[in-house]
């Protein structure tokens, strides 16, 4: 397909969307992310020239991205569709199909863990801010008293 340049925080591919193209980084560096759904993305890896990503559709069942590309620096990629891909991938022996397919499973279930588990800890990581808050109002209020009735004395 070609070749394409991003700026550093261009979106390359979006999380949730249709893969239909695999990247190879030419130059430059790319972070991919999972997004959480309420703060800023997690960065799951950083990748420079030589890696590849957005490969995983090829061996999902339903092909949507599991997670987001998006430049940290200028980046330089070389685009491959799907039917290049899938092109090379009839070359590749069976059981390295079965590999892939199998490695891939494995990456979308630790990677859906890792989220769901990330989401939990900033869900008990704010309930302990307001558990201090509350620590903090309560020995405000403790002194005020303290001092109001040092006060009337």
């Amino acid at each position: 397909m070609g070749t394409r340049t991003y700026n550093p925080g261009d979106k390359i591919l979006a999380e949730g969307t249709f893969g239909t193209e695999t990247y190879f980084i030419e130059a430059g560096s790319v972070d991919i992310q999972k997004e959480t759904g309420k703060t800023n993305p997690i960065v799951l890896a950083t990748l420079s020239e030589g890696e590849v990503f957005g490969e995983m559709y090829l061996f999902g069942p339903a092909g949507f991205r599991s997670a987001s590309a998006v430049a940290k620096t200028p980046v330089t990629v070389h685009v491959a569709d799907r039917v290049e891909m899938e092109t090379e991938l009839a070359q590749t022996p069976d059981r390295i199909k079965t590999l892939l397919q199998t490695l891939n499973k494995r990456l979308d279930s630790t990677s859906q863990e890792f989220s769901h588990e990330r989401i939990r800890l900033r869900k008990l990581l704010m309930r302990a801010r307001i558990i201090i808050v509350a620590l903090i109002v309560t020995n405000i209020l403790t002194m005020a008293l303290w001092m109001l009735g040092m006060n009337a004395q």
